[in-house]
């Protein structure tokens, strides 16, 4: 328990020093006598913070412990990744195909690397149109890479192919891509289409509704901004973080609707 505390104690005194260093460099002109030793201050909070690790490991074993397995976790993860790299990059030099090509271009979406992702993803729908996953990610990979038009196209394709594919996210990812490209009229039709899809999930609620406003539908959104605060409580557990984190957006907009309009 002493070491509890001693480490606590420790952490407790050395932590603020970052944080006071970064607010008196976004208000220095309220802190000039520390202006002067800016630079001094800087090196004093930075050798401080980075001290913290080694003295608690020293101070508090488990904590060593805690970081020295979060390190070797790390490290295994890398291994891993780099490994898989190189099978997959044997793979296609090996025997070009598209399921190779398929699994490359989705270790880059892993590694939120779009734009990397975009060449063998299109590849392998190169060497096999019909890949429909293949296709809904590149979709992703060209919105990621804020490629509208193309993404919006490519969604497209996915959604005349399988309406349901994703459960209903290539109809959402196409509506946004239509908003994103500059056609509010057809964003508002895919989305319109999502939530009959979806059964009124939240994320599409709020983002027609914002569309709806800007048209100048006020009633309607105000409509959609109440069927996603209450499709949220009643979402089922697999959903329903992300449908109540929407749910508070909507919560937000209600409220500044209801104000602007008296």
């Amino acid at each position: 328990m002493k070491r509890d505390r001693l480490a606590l104690i420790f952490f407790l005194l050395a932590l603020p020093y970052p944080v006071l260093l970064v607010a008196y460099w976004l208000q220095p002109e309220s802190l000039p006598t520390l202006v002067s030793t800016g630079k001094r201050a800087w090196t004093i909070g930075l050798w401080i913070a980075v001290a913290g690790i080694p003295v608690g490991m020293v101070v508090y074993p488990p904590f060593g412990r805690g970081v020295n397995a979060a390190w070797q976790r790390l490290r295994a993860q890398l291994r891993a990744d780099r490994a898989l790299h190189r099978e997959l990059v044997s793979q296609i030099e090996d025997f070009p195909n598209p399921t190779a090509y398929f699994r490359l271009g989705l270790y880059w979406q892993e590694q939120l690397r779009w734009a990397d992702s975009i060449p063998p993803l299109q590849r392998a729908l190169e060497l096999d149109a019909n890949l429909l996953t293949a296709r809904f990610r590149l979709g992703v990979a060209y919105f990621e890479t804020e490629q509208y038009q193309e993404a919006a196209e490519t969604f497209e394709t996915v959604v005349s192919t399988d309406r349901s594919h994703a459960f209903g996210e290539a109809i959402l990812r196409l509506a946004r891509a239509q908003q994103e490209s500059g056609h509010p009229e057809a964003a508002i039709e895919h989305y319109r289409d999502y939530l009959s899809y979806s059964g009124g999930r939240p994320e599409g609620c709020v983002r027609l509704a914002e569309l709806l406003e800007k048209r100048g539908d006020r009633a309607e959104a105000k409509s959609l901004y109440e069927s996603a605060i209450q499709h949220a409580e009643d979402a089922p557990e697999f959903t329903q973080g992300q449908d109540r984190r929407w749910a508070r957006q909507a919560q937000l907009r209600l409220r500044r609707l209801e104000r602007e309009t008296g």
